[in-house]
């Protein structure tokens, strides 16, 4: 997991979650309202044409929040579930962390490693 990852706004612009994403490198960045995860951007979603003063909340896509207790075997079936390469990680409802495809690559990485 990705801990206290950067976010956005509901009225931010696509604008300013490029420039987040690009300086940051980060490939997901999860859209928030009072704190609470709302929805995700997603960095192939702002290189389609997307007029830059565009709000996030016309564009994001649904996010899978899982809290930060839930097995990690659930937040993998329910991510492979939606064939989606990100989750929200969550405590009392507010985003601490993202656990994306290559988080979980790297725990694979490291059983294989282990039993080898």
């Amino acid at each position: 997991m990705t801990p206290c990852p950067y976010t956005a706004h509901l009225r931010d612009t696509v604008l300013l979650a490029r420039e987040v994403m690009l300086t940051h490198r980060i490939r997901h960045l999860p859209i928030v309202d009072a704190g609470k995860p709302r929805g995700m951007v997603l960095d192939h979603q702002l290189h389609a044409g997307v007029p830059p003063e565009t709000l996030l909340s016309t564009v994001m896509v649904a996010a899978y929040a899982a809290d930060e207790n839930t097995r990690l075997t659930e937040v993998l079936s329910e991510m492979t579930a939606r064939r989606s390469d990100v989750a929200v990680v969550t405590r009392q409802g507010s985003v601490v962390g993202v656990f994306t495809a290559v988080d979980a690559m790297r725990l694979l990485r490291a059983l294989v490693d282990r039993d080898a």
